[in-house]
């Protein structure tokens, strides 16, 4: 009887669908239209990344464009709200409402990715002479369904992979956001 219900849960995880006939169990996949920061609303669409589940973690694709030539941080936020909120000192901060780099582990580190930190931590992004990225990455050790819901943030700066000299990185700004559906 042990084994049944154990079974049951098994299938109720992966779904009977993903058992019966999908060669390929690690199926979910999620998508962030991503859009310019702006302090009220949405600004103007500027690309997509897609998430798949693959074995071990996930595969991201990035095709964004009309950002700043160079190095830009690029993390998984804590809530899917690109809103703006009032920053400590009466600043607005673009995409506050996303909260910080998500951390379900509570490290409290920025490690950069598959470093031992912030889940949340992914490869930073390298904006080409026409403001555009495309590519494509592997992040272990999580899911899509992890993710879902939340939002993915395009930060102005480069990222070091490190809380030193400056915390998170040192990306700063939020210049784009996209919440992972």
């Amino acid at each position: 009887m042990k084994y049944f219900l154990l079974l049951m849960m098994v299938f109720n995880v992966i779904g009977c669908s993903d058992c019966c006939g999908n060669k390929n169990y690690l199926s979910g996949e999620g998508k962030a239209d991503v859009y310019l920061s702006v302090a009220r609303g949405r600004g103007k669409k500027i690309g997509e990344i897609n998430f798949k589940d693959v074995d071990g973690g996930v595969m991201v694709d990035v095709n964004l464009s009309q950002l700043s030539f160079g190095e830009h941080g690029f993390h998984i936020h804590e809530f899917g709200d690109c809103r703006a909120t009032f920053h400590r000192d009466g600043k607005i901060m673009m995409a506050g409402k996303a909260g910080g780099h998500f951390d379900i582990y509570k490290t409290m580190k920025h490690k950069g990715p598959n470093g031992g930190g912030h889940i949340g931590d992914l490869p930073k992004l390298e904006v080409d002479k026409n403001g555009e990225v495309i590519d494509r990455f592997f992040v272990e050790n999580i899911s899509v369904n992890m993710i879902k819901g939340r939002a993915v943030v395009v930060h102005e700066g480069g990222d070091n992979y490190s809380d030193e000299p400056v915390v998170l990185g040192g990306g700063g700004d939020r210049v784009a956001c996209g919440v992972i559906e």
